[in-house]
């Protein structure tokens, strides 16, 4: 989930399911189960945030920094 979800608390899960064929046309599937601690993963878009603002500040910019988002 990209937001918080009450009963996972501070968890988040990521399911990955991969198939096709590899070399030799051999059928491949791949089952993935991600579960991580939430709150240590975001130290590090954290920093990127307080760097680009930072920048932004330095270079005079005011409002939305645009250039950094994914979703502009």
């Amino acid at each position: 989930p990209s937001d918080y979800v009450p009963h996972l608390k501070n968890k988040k899960i990521c399911y990955i399911y991969l198939k096709g064929r590899k070399w030799g046309n051999i059928p491949l599937q791949i089952d993935l189960k991600l579960s991580v601690e939430d709150s240590p993963n975001s130290a590090g878009v954290v920093a990127d945030v307080i760097r680009a603002v930072k920048i932004g500040l330095d270079r005079g910019v005011g409002g939305a920094l645009t250039s950094i988002s994914s979703y502009c």
